[in-house]
Order: structure tokens, then C-alpha cells, then sequence
């Protein structure tokens, strides 16, 4: 099991405090803050419970401790088979390109080592999909947004791994590469990732799922389920004001201890 370390959030704390000192006027875009947490399974028969997710559901409570009124859609209550464009979050958020609504019996996988987190407990839907499918997963917002995370199922079992890309109006904003582990102990392994735009300027309209393979090398196919955001993102942007000074003060803290 991983999560991020000691190091890397000092790294984090410290992308923000260039931010905080020219708070009072933005200009060039900086690095998305990232939360990241894994719990590999290394089965793809039986799935993690959530007892087991220690990593992923920290790295998720972490990220959302540092947000205000985040929204989450578990795809519970959405018809099994449905395909994009699958409109959400009062149609302010759209899954396009490929994936649909898929089943796994609560406690048990898709025989492939997908499932549904089990946030709520019973959870038995998530979103089917493929990084590096064809059209490409995307999932886009009615206005850029300053916060967004998700919950992978089964993501680094298959050639390549995950990268994201980060989009506002056409433009990229950030290619970033999830770091997962990949092989056998990957399989049926949960991890969560999110990102924080640190400034207006950083935020974005779309994410792109695709995949470091090689035309060729095949898809990986993944369980994603639990999309959060926050649906405002002047709200996102006041706290991370409230919360920038205690990440610097934690970087500067750890720095010399």
C-alpha cells in the first residue's frame, strides 16, 4: 500500500506558497495540488474492502477536508448499460467518449478485478471504462471547475498507465501521469486521485483519460466511481485562501524537522 510521502507533500505545500505571496494577482498557470493514494489487491476475483482501502480513502479525505461543499456521484440509481453522454450533477458535468454504467455484486468483482467502491457500503454500480480507449474517455464541465477526484478500480494491470490531461477552453493545462503502480499486485487495486486548482487561471473544463501505451499495446480497463467536485468554484477558490498558510506552514515545518 502506498500514499503520498513526507516528501511529496512538502513538495505540494511548497508549490503553494509561490501562490500565496502573489495571491492578490494571479498570472501564469502552476502546478495542480495532487492527492494520491493506492491499496493494491493483487487479485482479480476478490475486492478490496473498504476496512482494506486504507491509502485511497485517506488520500480522499484529505483531499475533500480542503474543500467546502464537494458533491459525489456514485452512479447508484443510474441504469446498468447506460453510455455516455451521461449527463450528472444536475447536467453541469458530462461523461463523454466511451465507458458505461456497470454491475458488480456488492462484495464481489466483474470477474476482471472491477467493481464498486464500497462508499456507500453495498455500492454495486460504477463507471466501465478504458484509459487509452477509443473515443476517449472524457468528463467535461459547464464552466471550468477548481476541484476534481475519482476512485480507480483495477487501474495499472495492463500496458501502460494513466494519464491525464487537464483542459480549459480548448488549451491544456497540465498532462499528468498518475502514479500507480503497475503488475500483477495492481490487479483489482483501488487508488484515488485528485487535484486542486491552486488559482482561477488553473482551472478546467474538461479531463481527458488517456494511456502512456503505445498504439497497439491495448487498454486498460478500469472501475472509475465516486467522482467528486465542488459545484462552485468561487467557494473552492476562498478555502484554499483559509487553507494555503497551514500547507506552507506544514512544508516549512517539515523542513526543518
Amino acid at each position: 500500500m502506498r500514499r503520498l510521502s513526507g516528501q511529496r507533500r512538502l513538495a505540494l505545500a511548497a508549490g503553494v506558497l509561490g501562490w500565496v505571496v502573489v495571491s492578490g494577482a494571479p498570472a501564469a498557470p502552476a502546478a495542480l495540488l495532487e492527492f494520491f493514494g493506492e491499496d493494491l489487491n493483487g487479485s482479480s476475483s476478490v475486492p478490496l474492502t473498504v476496512a482494506e482501502m486504507v491509502e485511497s480513502m485517506a488520500a480522499e479525505a484529505e483531499f475533500k477536508s480542503q474543500l467546502p461543499g464537494t458533491v459525489t456521484e456514485t452512479f447508484e440509481g443510474i441504469a446498468t448499460g447506460t453510455g455516455p453522454p451521461l449527463a450528472i450533477f444536475s447536467g453541469t458535468t458530462t461523461l463523454n467518449g466511451s465507458g458505461s454504467v456497470a454491475y458488480a455484486e456488492a462484495g464481489a468483482t466483474n470477474g476482471f478485478g472491477r467493481y464498486s467502491v464500497p462508499i456507500p457500503p453495498g455500492s454495486t454500480q460504477y463507471w466501465d471504462v478504458g484509459a487509452g480507449d477509443t473515443p476517449t474517455f472524457t468528463v467535461d464541465f459547464s464552466v471550468p471547475v477548481a476541484a476534481f477526484g475519482f476512485f480507480g478500480v483495477d487501474l495499472g494491470d495492463g500496458s501502460g498507465t494513466l494519464r491525464l490531461t487537464f483542459r480549459n477552453g480548448g488549451e491544456t493545462v497540465l498532462d499528468r501521469d498518475v502514479p500507480l503502480l503497475q503488475g500483477p499486485a495492481a490487479d483489482g487495486s483501488v487508488l484515488f486521485f485528485g487535484v486542486i486548482a491552486p488559482s482561477e487561471v488553473d482551472r478546467f473544463d474538461q479531463v481527458q483519460f488517456n494511456s502512456t501505451a503505445l498504439p497497439g499495446q491495448g487498454v486498460d480497463y478500469f472501475g472509475f466511481d465516486n467522482l467528486t467536485i465542488v459545484p462552485e468554484p468561487d467557494a473552492a477558490w476562498q478555502a484554499l485562501v483559509a487553507v494555503s498558510a497551514l500547507l506552507v506552514r506544514r512544508a516549512l515545518v517539515s523542513a526543518v524537522t
